[in-house]
């Protein structure tokens, strides 16, 4: 083997668990998602069988006030979807894999077209989807925002339950709320919770850390494009990777005319771009 290529099939440790190789497979979406739990484990499985040292889900909704139906993704809601979650990870743990899930709730890019639940947003806006959906989102009270913490903390809990070993924070591509949160386009705030202040991603972070007896790795997937052009413009990306090192995020990704950044040897909580995304009316506050 060419010596260059040697560390690639070198363990790695992310945090307090290891990694057979450096083949990580980041989060993307096959279809399967909540309605065909079996496919989507069979998949995982054969990746993990082929030599893959990480392996992700797509990305799984953690609370039914918001979804983005019709799209079919995974669904950790409450209690009675671990079970599903569950098949995933022990399908990728059985090839020798890391298990890895990422947890999303979508905000203004969320209709709610099954749930029928008002979205909530950063800021009240009309939502951001595919179809240009004709729904309004409302604007995140402090309660909300008390709320919205607690649901990824329950999803991460949920997560150490099915067996996962790795969780990613979706913030990426415009679709989760952690960008949301960062954007000009998303967020016109004036309170603590505004764009140049937003404390949310961070608070998150810390809390689903503690989740279990060791610390749940976790990979927060930021970018610096605009939600509604898809554009980067680099002096936001610049300035957005100033913030996020002040915030403890180790590594963001640069636009991609100008390359991708290295990781660290031992991320907790890593930023980075990748590719890959039946709620009864009354389950009120979880």
């Amino acid at each position: 083997m060419d010596p260059r290529y040697q560390p690639l099939f070198e363990p790695l440790a992310i945090g307090p668990v290891t990694a057979k190789n450096r083949f990580y497979q980041v989060p993307h979406c096959n279809g399967a998602g909540y309605r065909d739990p079996s496919a989507a484990a069979e998949m995982r499985r054969v990746k993990a069988h082929g030599g893959w040292g990480v392996v992700f889900t797509e990305q799984c909704e953690i609370h039914h006030s918001s979804e983005i139906a019709p799209y079919i993704e995974l669904h950790l809601w409450d209690d009675d979807d671990i079970p599903l979650i569950a098949r995933q990870a022990e399908a990728m743990k059985e090839g020798g894999a890391l298990a890895g899930i990422e947890l999303a709730y979508s905000g203004v890019n969320g209709p709610n077209l099954y749930t029928k639940e008002v979205p909530l947003a950063v800021s009240a806006q009309a939502i951001r989807t595919f179809t240009y959906d004709p729904v309004q989102a409302r604007a995140l009270d402090k309660e909300d925002i008390r709320d919205l913490r607690r649901w990824f903390v329950n999803a991460a809990k949920r997560c150490r339950t099915a067996g996962f070993d790795l969780i990613c924070l979706y913030g990426a591509h415009g679709f989760g709320i952690f960008q949301h949160f960062l954007s000009t386009v998303t967020n016109h705030r004036t309170d603590e919770y505004r764009e140049r202040d937003a404390r949310l991603p961070p608070s998150v972070a810390r809390r689903g850390r503690a989740v279990g007896r060791e610390e749940l790795p976790q990979r927060l997937p930021m970018t610096a494009a605009d939600p509604a052009t898809h554009r980067v413009d680099p002096r936001q990306w610049s300035a957005r990777r100033e913030r996020n090192a002040s915030m403890g995020i180790l590594a963001a990704d640069r636009p991609r005319a100008q390359g991708r950044s290295a990781s660290p040897r031992r991320p907790l909580l890593d930023v980075g771009h990748h590719r890959p995304h039946l709620a009864a009316p009354g389950r009120g506050r979880e």
